[in-house]
């Protein structure tokens, strides 16, 4: 038998702006369209910066962030997973963290719990809770991360560069994030 999570909460407008990482920008590139002025910004669902795949093949666009929108407070990205593929269970030790699942169907991991999730569930991840989510449908999934510290952003850039396992020892360090495995 299945569990199902349904999670409710404000950041449904946030979500608002990042509905598709569909049509996205080479890796390294951002098409951004939007002013970086004190009026905000709007971004399209290709707008962001694509970075380098992962080894299994998910992609990650990087959304909202400092370098970016000048968010101080606020990092978004979007992250397509294939069926089959999985971010690695793990933790950021000081910072909350929330997914909304925008696409697909999933497998939760949230501390204890394993859960199925369907498009639109939101997950609240605590600060130092173990989480990890595995694309266990026939479709591709689309999972929203959000973070109220755009100081994660450059964590997720360098971790995405493939770093070797002394500087991952150092990333995780630098970053208050851990790893149960190194298959990042």
């Amino acid at each position: 038998m299945s569990t199902h999570l349904r999670f409710g909460g404000g950041l449904l407008l946030l979500i608002l702006l990042i509905l598709a990482a569909s049509g996205s920008p080479a890796p390294g590139q951002s098409s951004a369209v939007a002013d970086r002025a004190d009026t905000g910004v709007i971004l399209r669902p290709a707008d962001g910066e694509r970075v380098p795949p992962f080894r299994d093949g998910r992609t990650m666009l990087l959304k909202i962030g400092p370098t970016l929108t000048s968010a101080q407070e606020l990092f978004i990205a979007a992250e397509e997973m294939p069926p089959g593929t999985a971010i690695p269970l793990h933790r950021h030790e000081r910072h909350e963290e929330a997914l909304f699942l925008h696409r697909g169907q999933v497998t939760v991991t949230l501390g204890a719990r394993r859960v199925v999730a369907e498009a639109g569930t939101f997950v609240y991840i605590p600060a130092a809770t173990w989480i990890g989510v595995e694309n266990t449908g026939r479709e591709p999934a689309l999972v929203v991360g959000i973070f109220a510290e755009g100081a994660v952003e450059p964590c997720f850039r360098r971790l995405v560069q493939r770093p070797s396992p002394a500087d991952s020892v150092r990333l995780e360090r630098h970053c208050a994030m851990t790893f149960k495995t190194s298959a990042r």
